[in-house]
């Protein structure tokens, strides 16, 4: 039969040698010998290797679905049980077989070959059955009684011949070892205790000379080994079922660990099949739809094939090293963003040093990155706020003096010419003093304002700017109508997410500063229109005054810088950045000296 599957292989393998190995097969006579012809037999002698290869695989196959068919494959003990339910169930089918035909043809006997026929045959229905019931303690527990039923029986019908221990009493060691061992410890307690209790009541019925003679010595050493087999399988399953117990707790405990803990936590076998994932690796992975699961093979995955990571995982896994990377760039399809992780690989090896798996520590460092990134700009930020307190005490304290001065040396000048009689220059003096004070007042005011802004807290709206622009156009219509300006105002204006007074006051500073510096123009004129970016809007304020000087351009949103002779306090504009910047936008200027200037400020959308 071999050699026609070998013959069988050689026919089908070789049309497919053709094109793998470029050689013509050959079937029937020997082929005159050459070197194609020996390329063609070891090609065809690897083809049979693999085939037996794969069949030995089949086979293997089979006999471990058999010898675990009707076991719950989840559970560790169900396995057990069953396993040694069937591989005990065969070798007694097959024992009670071979002695029932040595019974009958060369012992000539003729009741046990039917018990022995009779136990095979119950053996074969009760494997066969046991596959389908679901029962797992029902079934271990029938085992052991037909087992020990069987042993009993062919006994009884052996005492007769051969006393109460008899040839085929040894069989009745069967009953402790399959008892304790398939069924546990109270089962085997009871058929143990049941086959003992046997033994002793025809021992005692043999006495009595109801039965053959009994021999005294031998009873004893039989009683006494079937004893200490007992006591001895006893105390192995008390021993097995406390370490299983105790065993169990220890993964349970492990697992509750493991499900708890804030750290992803995830195995990986040595072909870098992911094993295990806990809930934590779950939510950073992204959930349900997670690349990292249970069966996904991680060099496979996109991101690990950056160099590094995968790297990593093949060191660790071939030396037995471990490893830590830190800030490992990784972009999840199910959560739709990067993480920064942070990746330990620890290697789990078996007692000859082989790595078996890796168990992967995974923290999501994203928000731990963006605090100390945050932590940096605000920084950043305190340094030049510190810098601009340094320059706002500087310019207070000289622009404050500057004006103080002016009065202390205006009321010097007035007592002189009140004692001179000097009304005419006594009322001139009076009205700088005047002027001097209301700017003051005005400077005060301004910082006043400029401390509001960095301190407010404002509720955000969403605000229609063409409505807005209106309103604040109506506080100037007196000024715009004196000076004969002309405003166009693009029609569309955004309707944008913002605080209506902070943004308000942003657009009544620009347009007052238009106001001022077009003024002397023949044709005055303002524009107030808008750009529309991706992710935020551009809105500009735009006159034809006098411009700015490039040199003064970089210094114009500072505080208490003053550009031209119109200037003011020099504290509007830096009220306009403070604003916009607490939006989240920022502020620039366009301008050519003579040709007026434009101001822009950006909002997010």
């Amino acid at each position: 039969m071999l050699g026609r599957l070998w013959r069988g292989v050689r026919v089908v393998e070789g049309a497919g040698l053709e094109n793998q190995y470029g050689l013509t097969p050959f079937v029937g006579s020997n082929p005159t010998p050459s070197a194609t012809t020996h390329n063609f037999r070891s090609g065809n002698y690897v083809t049979k290797i693999v085939m037996l290869t794969k069949i030995l695989k089949g086979i293997r196959k089979i006999i471990q679905g058999f010898i675990t068919g009707g076991a719950d494959l989840g559970n560790e003990d169900s396995v057990r049980r069953v396993t040694a339910v069937n591989v005990t169930g065969v070798l007694i089918v097959l024992a009670a077989l071979l002695w029932g035909l040595a019974d009958w043809y060369f012992l000539a006997k003729r009741v046990q070959p039917i018990i022995e026929f009779a136990a095979a045959g119950v053996g074969v229905v009760f494997l066969c059955w046991q596959r389908r019931s679901k029962n797992l303690k029902f079934k271990t527990i029938l085992f052991v009684l037909i087992v020990n039923t069987f042993l009993l029986i062919i006994n009884f019908f052996s005492i007769e011949r051969g006393g109460v221990i008899n040839t085929n009493s040894p069989w009745l060691f069967l009953s402790p070892l399959v008892s304790y061992f398939i069924a546990g410890e109270t089962v085997g307690l009871i058929s143990t205790v049941a086959v003992f209790v046997w033994l002793l009541i025809f021992t005692v019925l043999g006495y009595l000379g109801l039965f053959s003679s009994v021999d005294p010595e031998m009873v004893s050493d039989f009683l006494s080994v079937f004893i200490v087999l007992s006591i001895l399988s006893y105390l192995y399953e008390t021993a097995r079922r406390n370490t299983q117990m105790n065993l169990r707790q220890a993964i349970d405990f492990r697992e509750d660990i493991i499900k708890h803990a804030s750290l992803g936590i995830y195995t990986v076998n040595s072909k870098g099949i992911i094993e295990s994932v806990n809930p934590a690796m779950n939510k950073i992975a992204g959930g349900d739809k997670a690349p990292e699961r249970e069966g996904a093979n991680v060099f496979k995955l996109e991101f690990f094939r950056q160099p590094g990571l995968a790297d990593a995982f093949q060191s660790c896994l071939s030396t037995g090293r471990a490893f830590e990377l830190e800030d490992v760039d990784c972009k999840s399809q199910a959560l739709g963003k990067r993480s920064l992780r942070h990746y330990r690989g620890v290697p789990i090896k078996r007692e000859d040093g082989k790595v078996m798996r890796l168990l992967l520590l995974v923290e999501d460092v994203t928000e731990l990155r963006d605090i100390e990134e945050g932590r940096e700009i605000l920084i950043q930020q305190l340094s030049g706020k510190n810098e601009e307190l340094e320059r706002f005490v500087y310019v207070i304290s000289h622009d404050l003096r500057s004006p103080l001065t002016s009065l202390r040396g205006y009321l010097d000048e007035v007592q002189s010419e009140i004692a001179e009689g000097n009304k005419q220059m006594v009322q001139k003096d009076l009205d700088n003093i005047e002027k001097l004070s209301i700017n003051m007042g005005q400077m005060i005011d301004d910082l006043l304002a400029l401390s509001r802004a960095g301190k407010e807290e404002f509720k955000k709206q969403r605000v229609d700017f063409n409505q807005l622009v209106q309103k604040i156009l109506a506080n100037f219509d007196i000024q715009i109508k004196d000076k004969g300006f002309t405003v166009e105002v693009m029609y569309g204006l955004p309707k944008l997410l913002v605080s209506r007074g902070a943004i308000g006051e942003v657009f009544s500073n620009l347009i007052s500063n238009a106001l001022k510096f077009a003024e002397d123009k023949p044709e005055p004129k303002i524009e107030i229109g808008f750009k529309d970016r991706e992710d935020e809007c551009h809105i500009f304020v735009r006159d034809n005054g006098v411009g700015i000087l490039p040199e003064d351009k970089r210094k114009l949103f500072d505080l208490f810088f003053r550009h031209g002779k119109k200037a003011g306090t020099g504290v509007g504009l830096s009220i306009v950045k403070e604003y916009v910047q607490m939006h989240g936008g920022r502020v620039w200027v366009e301008s050519v000296e003579g040709k007026g200037s434009t101001f822009w400020f950006s909002i997010p959308k």
